[in-house]
């Protein structure tokens, strides 16, 4: 559901973090200063991106995306009126996010905007356009096969290009933004966020809404707290570039290079827990606190640098929501997972993860699957 303009189609998700916003361009020969305006560029602002390899067509028009951060927003706002882009846009807006309510009041009282933003429930509108996707696009989901390759997953119905069909219903959506949304989907029209898990039986069943407040916010917050990130994509890209074998201890670094009770000597024991286990002192004796308040290097950063510590904490936060999100399907005898959200957006790594964690915690009993337009 979104907002309709003579030209197209577009709807807002204002999260904690990014907002996104997509816009459906109908085909048509009528003069649109609001399509000029997107399709004339991919950058607006010093953090607005559109994805242009996201675009797709479909019927008469084109799907386009666009990100940008919410801490932005009046700058946004600014660039709305400065572009004279208002009255194409109308007198109202649909948005689903918490940005939908914080924001409201600023989009309606903004001189020069006069905008009433039109809330629509997130996680239905996120269903929706999920199986919108697999039901109607062509090679949107995929997974990873043993060499590391993607493997596409086609649900549509009728002849396919490639790939496997697979069976949609039902499956989890795990929603990876800010924080963590975890919803078990049956059929077009019914979902529930997941509760009543019971742990290998070994707990009481947790009678609540679950999600997961570890998610692509933990990592971004974390990363400029320690680092010197200066843009979430920067630190996704450096990623690439890390071992997290240098900060993670691994059951090898326990058992002496050993496996140990069928564990891989190279899976992770404790995230950062080799930090742990090193004897600073000796090697930096000539560092003292007053060096670290004039800017010279403290002791942690002597020994890891950014790129393996961007690893670690990513490390750490996919492979929780992997391991919860598996644990999950088992529980509710789910074979799919689809994995969504902007956390994954340009984060191959974490694609990956899930993927190859997902069939590893279930025995290959459940897929991790990944989504082309990360929704």
């Amino acid at each position: 559901m979104g907002t309709t303009t003579v030209n197209g189609t577009f709807g807002l998700d204002i999260g904690g973090t990014l907002t996104k916003i997509v816009f459906y361009q109908e085909e048509n020969n009528l003069k649109s200063m609001l399509v000029d305006f997107i399709k004339t560029k991919t950058e607006y602002g010093s953090t607005g991106k559109r994805d242009k390899h996201l675009s797709f067509k479909f019927n008469n028009g084109t799907f386009h995306f666009i990100v940008f951060e919410t801490r932005r927003m009046h700058s946004a706002i600014q660039m709305i009126l400065s572009n004279s882009l208002v009255k194409e846009i109308g007198t109202s807006v649909n948005a689903t996010g918490g940005g939908s309510y914080k924001f409201e009041e600023e989009f309606k009282n903004a001189k020069g905007l006069g905008i009433e933003i039109c809330k629509i429930d997130e996680i239905k509108s996120l269903i929706k356009g999920l199986n919108f996707l697999l039901n109607r696009v062509d090679d949107e989901a995929f997974e990873f096969d043993d060499e590391g390759k993607k493997r596409f997953c086609n649900f549509i119905n009728g002849d396919i290009p490639n790939g496997v069909r697979n069976n949609l219903f039902p499956y989890l959506l795990v929603n990876v933004g800010t924080g963590v949304s975890i919803v078990k989907v049956e059929n077009e029209e019914s979902f529930q966020r997941i509760s009543g898990i019971n742990f290998f039986e070994l707990i009481t069943v947790v009678q609540k809404k679950l999600g997961s407040g570890l998610g692509g916010g933990t990592f971004w917050g974390l990363a400029k707290l320690l680092t010197q990130a200066k843009s979430f994509e920067e630190a996704i890209e450096l990623c690439s570039l890390g071992k997290e074998s240098k900060v993670d201890m691994t059951v090898g670094d326990i058992y002496g290079g050993n496996s140990y009770a069928g564990l891989n000597p190279d899976m992770t024991a404790s995230f950062f827990a080799k930090i742990t286990s090193l004897n600073l002192d000796d090697d930096c004796k000539n560092f003292t606190d007053a060096d670290v308040c004039k800017g010279k290097p403290d002791l942690f950063f002597v020994y890891f640098n950014n790129i393996n510590l961007y690893l670690g904490l990513l490390h750490m936060v996919t492979n929780n929501i992997g391991q919860i999100s598996t644990l999950l399907a088992k529980e509710h005898s789910i074979e799919n997972i689809f994995y969504a959200g902007n956390f994954l957006r340009k984060n191959e790594i974490s694609q990956k993860a899930f993927s190859d964690g997902t069939k590893f915690w279930s025995g290959g009993k459940t897929k991790g699957i990944e989504i082309i337009n990360y929704l």
